[in-house]
């Protein structure tokens, strides 16, 4: 069982224990132990966005370091907690953590984090190449008008729709 920090499982309460999209991540830190020395450790970190929009803290776990089988036992952790399925989850590259996702909840989608694609990518480049292939990025994944922001609102609308759908059907 993972050493999980105390947060509270909104998801409990909710009407739908589903999530459209949770995001997962691990943030790098460093902690003073005991004996007064600092050593790195991960905060893993699952955000997700409820079926109004609205984000919401559904855990965090502390770890000595990142790892896919971690994270599997955070998402077992999820699932016990009363969150039943989610839609789309948006991780990093992080090897192996697609099929722990899938382990713990086979039918979500698996989309990798633009951020972390674009750092993986600048990573290797040279100052001058690095600002126009940022440009380049920011150009392509930019909407183009309000019309392209209001794209993305309808789309999650439309996920939220046929969550509703799936969560009526599994409770009848």
């Amino acid at each position: 069982m993972p050493r999980s920090c105390c947060v509270s499982s909104p998801f409990r309460s909710a009407t739908s224990r589903s999530r459209p999209i949770v995001y997962f991540d691990g943030i790098v830190v460093h902690v003073r132990g005991a004996n007064g020395r600092v050593s790195q450790h991960t905060i893993y970190v699952a955000l997700g966005v409820n079926l109004e929009g609205h984000k919401e803290l559904l855990g965090l776990w502390l770890s000595e370091n990142e790892g896919a089988k971690f994270w599997l036992s955070c998402l077992t952790d999820l699932k016990n907690r009363g969150l039943d399925d989610i839609f789309v989850a948006c991780i990093d590259g992080l090897s192996g953590f697609a099929e722990a996702l899938h382990a713990a909840y086979p039918e979500t989608k698996v989309q990798l984090c633009i951020v972390h694609l674009v750092r993986a990518a600048l990573r290797d480049l040279r100052d001058a190449r690095i600002e126009a292939l940022a440009s380049a990025v920011d150009t392509e994944f930019a909407p183009a008008d309000q019309n392209g922001a209001d794209e993305g609102s309808r789309f999650l609308e439309r996920l939220c729709e046929a969550a509703g759908a799936r969560d009526a059907s599994q409770s009848a």
